[in-house]
Order: C-alpha cells, then structure tokens, then sequence
C-alpha cells in the first residue's frame, strides 16, 4: 500500500512539474557584483574579472538554449501542424535580449571599474 501511495506521489508531482520545466528549459545566471575600482584591492579586481567571464560565457550558453529551445519548438509545431505561438516565441526572444543587455552592462561596468582601478594604483 505504501509503495502504491508513493508512485501515485510521484506521479502527480512529474504531471504538475512538467508543464513548469517544458515552459522554461534554459536556466538564466544572475550577474556578479563588481567591486569599486578607486577601492578595490588587486585580488578582488582578478576575482572580478573572472566572475565577469564566467557570466558572459554561461550567458552565451543561456542564450543558445533559448535559440535551440525556440528551433525545437517550431520544428514541433510544424510537425503537429501547429502554431508556434508568436508571443510565446517573442516572451522567449525578450528573455535573450534582456540577458544580452544584462552581459553589455556588466561588461561595461568591469571595464569603468578596471579603468578607475588604474588610475587609483598607477604603474611605478
């Protein structure tokens, strides 16, 4: 009896769960906090600099899931003869162009932060 209640659990936990995970297959990344560049001491401008790598680059990935995710869709909704529901598909294109923007901007703040971290700590 126990092990039946327990499939059945199960079961209706994969049923509500699936239309959840079908609806968003790419997992965005959240970006990283970039130091004060006038404060920041050496290590935390490295730690930095490879947090905003590492962003940029699984952003890159993220992006591409969403490519591929809307490229599956519409080979599926073509072979069900159905449509891809274009605002579902511009939902999906929104998500990629707010990521692209989210990577320019940290780009660019890294960049003001190396800049001021330079100009705080020149060369001898």
């Amino acid at each position: 009896m126990m092990i039946g209640t327990t499939a059945l659990i199960f079961v209706g936990v994969v049923m509500f769960a699936a239309p959840a995970m079908a609806q968003d297959p790419c997992v965005v990344t959240y970006s990283p906090t970039v130091p004060k560049g006038e404060t920041a001491t050496q290590e935390q401008i490295n730690a930095s600099r490879d947090e905003v790598r590492k962003f940029i680059a699984v952003s890159d990935e993220y992006q591409g899931c969403l490519q591929t995710y809307i490229a599956g869709q519409e080979v599926a909704a073509k072979r069900d003869s159905k449509l891809f529901e274009p605002n579902v598909r511009a939902a999906i294109v929104a998500k990629g162009d707010s990521n692209q923007r989210e990577k320019e901007r940290v780009g660019n703040e890294f960049n003001a932060t190396l800049r001021a971290f330079r100009a705080a700590h020149p060369a001898p």
